[in-house]
Formats: structure tokens, sequence, C-alpha cells
């Protein structure tokens, strides 16, 4: 997978877990988040191979706003998911620290 495009693919769905509906009330917007994050899944080649529960934790919000324990499952499956791709990620190139930018400056 291209690494900047997957990177924040896993961004989106770090927040959606971060914002896992608890409630009715704030379901129908998540709901509509996870719908617009699986064409973008699907769109990977590798498709294929993400595993069966990331599917089923983008469109069981439902299931998980009334079911605490099912919730539970697929929360902890789905942060270890995301850890374990996050820890397959090429690093990011440094960005250098302000006060340790090189500059060009030739005057003595």
């Amino acid at each position: 997978m291209a690494s900047a495009e997957w990177r924040a693919v896993l961004v989106t769905m770090r927040d959606l877990l971060a914002r896992d509906p608890s409630d009715k009330k704030s379901l129908k917007a998540w709901e509509k988040e996870a719908c617009a994050l699986i064409p973008r899944l699907s769109g990977f080649p590798e498709s294929d191979n993400i595993e069966e529960f990331v599917w089923h934790y983008l469109s069981d919000a439902d299931i998980r706003v009334a079911d605490a324990e099912y919730a539970r499952i697929q929360r902890e499956g789905f942060e270890s998911y995301l850890r374990e791709m996050e820890a397959a990620l090429p690093p990011q190139p440094a960005e250098p620290e302000a006060g340790n930018r090189s500059t060009n400056n030739t005057s003595r």
C-alpha cells in the first residue's frame, strides 16, 4: 500500500475509534464517516487482505451501541489491528527542529 495514503486511512480509522459512538445520538454522524471510509479502503489493491473484522467494525456501530460486550470486543480487536498496521508503516522522515534548521548563511 502506498504508505502516505495508507497512513492517512489509518489516521481516519484511529479517529473513528476515538469517537466510537456510545449512544444513538452520535451514531448517525459516525456511521456516515465510516461508510465514506469503506470505498477508500476498498480502493487499495490489498483490500482483500484487510481483516474481516475491520469491515464489521465499520458497519456494526449500531450493534455496539446496543451491546456493551460486543462493543468492547470489537474496540479491542480494532485497536489491536490499528497498532499492528501502524507499527508496520515505514518511519516518517523527521522534520528538522526549528532551532536546527540549516541555512545558507555565509556571513561571518
